[in-house]
């Protein structure tokens, strides 16, 4: 199938991951021979892992995986990718989040 319904497909379930699923990711990553889909994948995940909204920091195990930081050193130009910044200010109580694809 087409790498965008796939990542459009990724996005879609990953909106409300449960446990269950971001074991199903790992595993499927694992496997994924696909370079525009790993890559995006991987750089969402990455992002997740640095992210300061509250909401999405329950991904950040899957990252921690060092077999899959070593498959996945993929450049930055060549595929597709997720990019996410974000800031929270506990003090207030408040933050923001911004983030864009180029698939």
């Amino acid at each position: 199938e087409d790498s965008e319904i796939r990542i459009a497909a990724y996005l879609a379930i990953m909106k409300c991951p449960s446990d269950d699923l971001i074991k199903d990711v790992r595993t499927i990553l694992e496997a994924e021979e696909a370079n525009q889909v790993s890559s995006f994948i991987w750089s969402h995940l990455t992002n997740l892992m640095e992210t300061s909204s509250p909401h999405k920091q329950s991904i950040r195990d899957i990252v921690q995986d060092q077999r899959l930081k070593k498959s996945f050193d993929l450049e930055r130009i060549k595929y597709s990718r997720n990019y996410e910044g974000s800031f929270m200010l506990e003090s207030l109580n408040t933050g923001a989040v911004a983030e864009s694809n180029v698939i």
